[in-house]
């Protein structure tokens, strides 16, 4: 069986409150999205995807300009198990791709998205049970 869980955060321009998206690709609902201040005009998304006792889990950062630097971390129940510093590609995204061992009862995996040059950063959180 197949689950999948998707929190996005969009994010305007400095100053601007961030906006908060939760999209599901199925009937569950996954527990919260935490936000950071805002990302620059960009827009974070985490995915977390139950598939024969292993956990998927795809973390994007959208629209950012290709000379930025960002730190990208993911945590699995408060245990970081990847931190990068990544440029954009050419479509100005970056993307971080993991699997994650499926462990017992609820798995929180948060991702954090930092602009090295300003320090802004943002956070979104998926629970999966």
């Amino acid at each position: 069986m197949t689950i999948r869980r998707t929190a996005v955060l969009a994010t305007a321009p400095l100053g601007a409150a961030p906006l908060a998206v939760l999209a599901l690709s199925t009937p569950a609902v996954a527990d919260g999205v935490g936000s950071g201040r805002p990302c620059s005009g960009s827009t974070i998304k985490l995915s977390a995807e139950k598939d024969d006792r292993r956990i998927e889990v795809e973390a994007d950062v959208d629209g950012v300009r290709g000379s930025d630097r960002w730190r990208l971390t993911l945590k699995q129940n408060g245990r970081t198990f990847a931190n990068v510093v990544r440029r954009a590609d050419d479509d100005r995204d970056i993307d971080v791709d993991r699997d994650r061992p499926d462990t017992r009862g609820k798995d929180t995996f948060t991702f954090t998205a930092t602009r090295l040059a300003t320090g802004n950063s943002c956070t979104v959180k998926v629970v999966l049970r």
